[in-house]
């Protein structure tokens, strides 16, 4: 009897348990359903997200460049294609700061990738078309500033002129000269040499007063001569060329301590300073006739000398 009863209660459980295994069946397959059909919209939508019409951005820089670059992948430096701005093109997936896009104009599969900065949404087309017009106006605004220079209102342009470019130097206040000298008496056939310090004072830029003492030196005689005269200047930025016409006197001598006399004496002539710097110059050359008036009779001497210009 009470196996029976045992076998009931067995059989009645087992039929509890054979119930609540099916109704669980029932339960999870369900919720496994739902599950695949969730993660399949979601890649679904993703891809239908992802593979939307975007359209190329350009700021400034690239506006001025001619476009966006396509790469052959993130971080690459490599350029493969060049967008233009405004340029509407599909976009496939974003990744890594890159968007990637299906190049235009080339076979489907062929792709690329471009800073996702430069890929803006449809909603935002006509601002980005907008904004592209506003740049290449800009662009075109700053380069015709470039071209033609703005001029202020009621007020003439400068005339501007390639001779009056170059500022004119001022004279010098003072010059002091100091040189080899060669000196020919022409009369007496003698040849000397010798020295020759000068000093002007320059009352404007073509008008000064000139002083000068020579000495000079040869077959036992010795000349000094102290002049002096107006000099007319013509200066430019890299030389000055002047004339001078020198009154004084020449003292002759024989020997060291010999005797001496002086005389009337003039020197007429000019020269050539070449500018190295603002204080100094380079005498080229002064070629000077040097007539000296002695016992009566008319000595003819030529002077030729060469040295440094210091300016103040």
């Amino acid at each position: 009897m009470r196996s029976k009863i045992l076998e009931r209660h067995l059989a009645k459980l087992g039929e509890k348990i054979q119930m609540r295994k099916v109704h669980n069946d029932r339960l999870v397959r369900p919720s496994a359903i739902l599950v695949v059909l969730s993660f399949c919209l979601t890649l679904c939508a993703n891809r239908t997200l992802a593979q939307e019409k975007a359209y190329v951005y350009c700021d400034s820089q690239a506006n001025s460049s001619g476009g966006v670059s396509v790469f052959d992948a993130p971080g690459s430096m490599n350029v493969t294609h060049r967008l233009s701005c405004g340029q509407e093109v599909t976009s496939l997936q974003v990744s890594q700061g890159y968007t990637k896009i299906q190049v235009p104009g080339t076979q489907p599969g062929y792709v690329g990738y471009v800073v996702q900065y430069f890929i803006r949404k449809p909603e935002n087309a006509q601002d980005l078309r907008d904004q592209l017009a506003h740049l290449t106006e800009e662009v075109r605004t700053l380069k015709a500033q470039q071209i033609v220079p703005t001029q202020t209102p009621n007020r003439p342009s400068p005339r501007i002129s390639l001779e009056t470019e170059k500022v004119e130097p001022e004279h010098p206040r003072a010059e002091v000269f100091g040189s080899y000298s060669y000196a020919r008496l022409v009369t007496d056939g003698v040849n000397m040499h010798g020295w020759m310090v000068s000093g002007a004072g320059n009352v404007n830029r073509w008008f000064g007063i000139a002083g000068e003492l020579s000495g000079h030196y040869g077959e036992g005689t010795r000349a000094y001569s102290f002049l002096g005269g107006p000099r007319f200047s013509v200066r430019s930025h890299k030389a000055t060329g002047f004339f001078h016409a020198l009154v004084g006197g020449t003292n002759f001598g024989v020997g060291i301590f010999g005797l001496t006399n002086t005389h009337l004496a003039a020197a007429i002539g000019g020269g050539t300073d070449i500018r190295i710097n603002r204080w100094v110059g380079a005498r080229a050359i002064q070629v000077d006739y040097c007539p000296i008036l002695a016992s009566g009779s008319l000595v003819h001497n030529v002077r030729v000398a060469t040295g440094f210009v210091v300016k103040f």
